[in-house]
Parts: C-alpha cells; structure tokens; sequence
C-alpha cells in the first residue's frame, strides 16, 4: 500500500504535494474542534442538571464573578450558547474538510489521468 502511495506521491505536483499537507493540518485542526465540541457536552449537561455545582468548579466560579453575572440562569444561557456555537464551528469545519478532500482528490486524480493521457498518446507509432 506504501509501495503504491510513493508511486502517485513521485508523480503529482508540487503545488498538489503542498495542498496535501495543507489536508493533514486541516484534519489536525478538525480533530481538534471536534474534541472541543464534546468536551462541552458536559458542562452543559451539569449545568442543567444541578446548577449549584457549577459554581464549585473554580473557572466557572471565576467567570461568574468576573462578568458580574446576575443570576445562575444567565450562565447556564451562556453555556448553551457556547456549546451551540461550538457545535455549529465544528460543523462547518467538517464540512470544508469533507469538501477539501473531494477537491484535492478531484485535482489528483485529474492531474494522473492527464499525464497517464498523454503518455500514452506521445508513445512511438509501431507499425506491424
């Protein structure tokens, strides 16, 4: 399987070459805005769940106090909303991925059909 990915990885571009590594930083950067987006599952569920117990969590605390919240209420909205908003980035970096890899593969397979069409087509004429 390596033996075959060294084989295409000689024969695209440079400029291909360069967008590939852009893909493996894009997946990186993906994986990362996933785990966020679940990781605030749990505040959020704890913040529905039992409200006091989010004050016990020094972070929490610390942003209460510092934004001057009234009530416990507005930090539960607020929580909802960063988790909405987490979920909706995630998302949308999903979706570029998924676009990103259908474009770079469209480009790679181009790029091979093109140079496979024209080896073949330049090949010396043999007469029988």
């Amino acid at each position: 399987m390596f033996k075959n990915l060294l084989q295409i990885w000689i024969h695209i571009s440079f400029s291909l070459k360069k967008k590939f590594i852009i893909l493996i930083l894009t997946i990186l950067i993906v994986s990362f805005l996933e785990i966020l987006s679940i990781s605030t599952v749990i505040p959020v569920l704890t913040a529905l769940t039992n409200p006091q117990f989010l004050l016990e969590i020094k972070i929490i605390h610390f942003i209460y106090s510092y934004l001057n919240i009234s009530s416990i209420n507005v930090l539960i909205k607020i929580l909802v909303i960063l988790f909405c908003i987490s979920i909706l980035v995630a998302c949308a970096a999903r979706l570029f991925l998924t676009w990103f890899q259908a474009y770079l593969t469209m480009k790679i397979v181009n790029q091979l059909g093109v140079k496979t069409f024209r080896n073949i087509l330049y090949q010396p004429y043999r007469s029988e």
